[in-house]
């Protein structure tokens, strides 16, 4: 599944992006924050492989594409009375140009399709 907006894609990752999204969320962050980051420790790939395959996962990741990059990633928890966000990333190259509240909202929406 997925929803376009503007040039913008939005889908649920995918086992095959965890490279990509390690790498989005390294290169956002000086290497001294990034150690201290959840993302940064030993297996977490394949954590996310095991909740990206999990349909009863409470977790759910979205990737957001423009021009066939990864630009965006998304962590949401679902809790019992709420969704948390737990994580977003925007590629460098993308901040300052208004696109978190975008794919904030978007991706909400995009979350009450499924």
């Amino acid at each position: 599944m997925e929803s376009i907006h503007n040039n913008l894609i939005f889908m649920f990752s995918n086992k095959s992006e965890i490279n990509d999204i390690i790498s989005l969320v390294k290169n956002g962050f000086d290497t001294e924050v990034f150690d201290k980051l959840i993302y940064s420790c030993k297996g977490i790939d394949k954590y996310i492989c095991e909740n990206i395959d999990n349909s009863d996962s409470l977790t759910k990741y979205i990737s957001v594409i423009m021009d066939n990059v990864l630009i965006s990633f998304i962590e949401y928890r679902y809790l019992p009375e709420s969704i948390n966000l737990n994580y977003i990333v925007i590629n460098n190259k993308f901040r300052g140009k208004g696109l978190s509240s975008t794919i904030l909202r978007k991706s909400l929406e995009f979350l009450d399709t499924e």
